[in-house]
C-alpha cells in the first residue's frame, strides 16, 4: 500500500522555484536552456555559507553562483556597528557584481536578502538578468532544509 504524502508549504514553494527556472531534471537540479549566473544573498543572522546545499545543484547543472555574505553579518560580524544598514548591504551586492564582472544574473533573496536585492534591482539593472525586453530580478524566498 502507497503510504500518503502530505503536501507542505515547503513543496509547494519548491515546486513554484522549479517553475521558475523552467522545470527540474531527475536529479532535482534546477536547469535552463544556457548557462546561468546566480547570486544568492542570504537573509539576516546568516551568512554566504546559508547555501552550501544549493551550489553543488546549481554547479551541476552548469551554472554559475555566487553567496557573498552582507557586512556585519555571519563570519564578518566584527564587521558589524550602527553605521552598516540596508544601503551597505545592497553596495555590498553591487560592489560584487562589479569587481566580479557579472552581466546578465539572476538574483535570489532570501527573506532580509529580499530587500536586498530590490535596491539593488533599483541600482545595478544593467547587471541583471533581462527576460522579455525588460531588465527583471528573480526574487525567491526559499525555506531552508
Amino acid at each position: 500500500m502507497r503510504q500518503s504524502q502530505t503536501l507542505t508549504r515547503r513543496h509547494i514553494l519548491a515546486a513554484m522555484a522549479m517553475s521558475a527556472f523552467g522545470g527540474v531534471n531527475n536529479a532535482s537540479v534546477v536547469t535552463r536552456a544556457k548557462s546561468a549566473t546566480f547570486v544568492l544573498v542570504h537573509g539576516g543572522w546568516h551568512g554566504g555559507w546559508t547555501w552550501k546545499k544549493v551550489i553543488p545543484l546549481l554547479q551541476a547543472a552548469g551554472h554559475q553562483a555566487f553567496t557573498p555574505t552582507l557586512t556585519g553579518l555571519g563570519e564578518r560580524v566584527h564587521l558589524s556597528g550602527p553605521q552598516v544598514d540596508l544601503n551597505t548591504h545592497t553596495q555590498d551586492i553591487i560592489s560584487m557584481l562589479e569587481y566580479e564582472d557579472l552581466h546578465d544574473v539572476i538574483l535570489v533573496g532570501h527573506s532580509y536578502g529580499g530587500m536586498v536585492i530590490s535596491g539593488v534591482g533599483e541600482k545595478a539593472t544593467a547587471r541583471l538578468s533581462q527576460l522579455k525586453d525588460e531588465h527583471l530580478m528573480l526574487i525567491l524566498t526559499l525555506i531552508h532544509c
